[in-house]
């Protein structure tokens, strides 16, 4: 579920076209982001900021808070760049630098194990072991 909603933003929102998000699915998206914190290192990453969706009840963390519709928040959440005009609040410019720091840069989806990547004879990641969703 993750990977349609946040891919499709991906796709849909820098070419200027508007792909609605059920406001559950991203809430619950985000909380299971959120949770486990490994697979996009969002607690590392977002750590001293309260993050509160205006169009829905989630919310999630503690500090100073940033507001934007649950969406936008999704994508902050998954360090992604989209919709980071959405975001406001006093703390929304701190929370844009932190989408993404450095070595918590993360490209995996959260289908994948966490751990190393097999890897074939030639040096190209196997990845016909992982979990498809």
């Amino acid at each position: 579920m993750l990977d349609q909603l946040v891919y499709g933003q991906d796709m849909a929102a820098p070419v200027g076209r508007t792909r609605e998000m059920s406001r559950e699915a991203a809430a619950v998206a985000g909380q299971c982001d959120w949770d486990p914190g490994w697979a996009f290192r969002v607690k590392r990453r977002l750590h001293g900021f309260s993050l509160a969706a205006t169009d829905h009840p989630w919310s999630i963390g503690v500090g100073p808070v940033v507001e934007a519709p649950v969406q936008a928040l999704l994508m902050l959440v998954t360090g992604r760049d989209v919709l980071l005009p959405e975001l406001a609040g006093p703390s929304a410019p701190a929370a844009r630098t932190a989408r993404r720091s450095g070595p918590d840069q993360v490209t995996t989806s959260v289908c994948s194990r966490p751990g190393p990547t097999p890897t074939a004879q030639n040096g190209v990641p196997d990845i016909s072991s992982r979990a498809r969703t």
